[in-house]
Order: C-alpha cells, then sequence, then structure tokens
C-alpha cells in the first residue's frame, strides 16, 4: 500500500479539491484562492533552514504539546517542513511558489515570515528579499 501524506500538501490538495467542488456545486466564484503558509527566504539556500529551524520547531512543538499539529520527531527538520513550510533562497522560494500555484490553484499567498524566537532583523531581512523575488526589473 502506498504511503498517503497526510500533512502540508498533501493534506491541503484534497480538502482545495473539495472547496472547489462545493463552489461549483452552490454555483459560487471567489475573488481569490488564498492560501496561508510559514515563509522564510535566506540570503543562501544553503544555510536558510539552519536559520530558521530552531524557532519553528519550538512553534509546531507547542502546537503538538496542545494535540493541534502532528510533530513526528523521526527525520530531519528538512522532511518535516517539505511541502508544509516555504523556506529557501530567492530562487528557490521563488520555485516553491510556482509549484503551490500549480499543485493548488492559489493565486494569493499570505506569508507567516516571523516566529517567536527568530530575530528581528532576520525578521526583515527575510521579508525584504521576498519582496525582491517579485520587484519590477
Amino acid at each position: 500500500m502506498a504511503h498517503r501524506d497526510t500533512s502540508g500538501l498533501g493534506k491541503v490538495m484534497p480538502l482545495m479539491q473539495t472547496y472547489r467542488t462545493a463552489l461549483k456545486e452552490y454555483g459560487r466564484t471567489p475573488m481569490e484562492f488564498p492560501i496561508t503558509v510559514e515563509c522564510y527566504v535566506g540570503e543562501r539556500h544553503a544555510t536558510a533552514y539552519e536559520e530558521c529551524r530552531g524557532p519553528l520547531e519550538y512553534k509546531y512543538a507547542a502546537y503538538a504539546s496542545w494535540e493541534l499539529q502532528d510533530r513526528a520527531t523521526q527525520g530531519s527538520f528538512e522532511e518535516f517542513a517539505r511541502d508544509r513550510f516555504i523556506i529557501g533562497d530567492k530562487g528557490s522560494v521563488k520555485e516553491e511558489i510556482a509549484r503551490y500555484r500549480e499543485l493548488l490553484g492559489v493565486d494569493h499567498f499570505i506569508m507567516r515570515c516571523q516566529w517567536p524566537g527568530l530575530p528581528q532583523q532576520q525578521v526583515l531581512s527575510s521579508i525584504q528579499r521576498l519582496g525582491e523575488i517579485f520587484a519590477s526589473p
């Protein structure tokens, strides 16, 4: 039996399909298809995960302790973050945003860029890089 991903995009994709089916059934046409996602844009892809790992693990460990979010202790942070957060450098984050658009049909992103324990200068640098991704030439 194939393993079915029940977190991140593996969970969101069928929910989005249910939502779109319900919209058609009730004759509704939304103005946009938004998604909220944790996002960190580092200067270099090689270090981006390590830069935000502590604060994100702290946040999701708290969710797990409240039984709001499953956080299996097996596997690396990168495995846990895959298809759940958008983390990387400007190039890889731009590619992930395009992938979310393609897989989910979303056209509006609400990026969470700040978490307890993430230094304010890192937050501001990440937000600036995020803005640079789509800035006009």
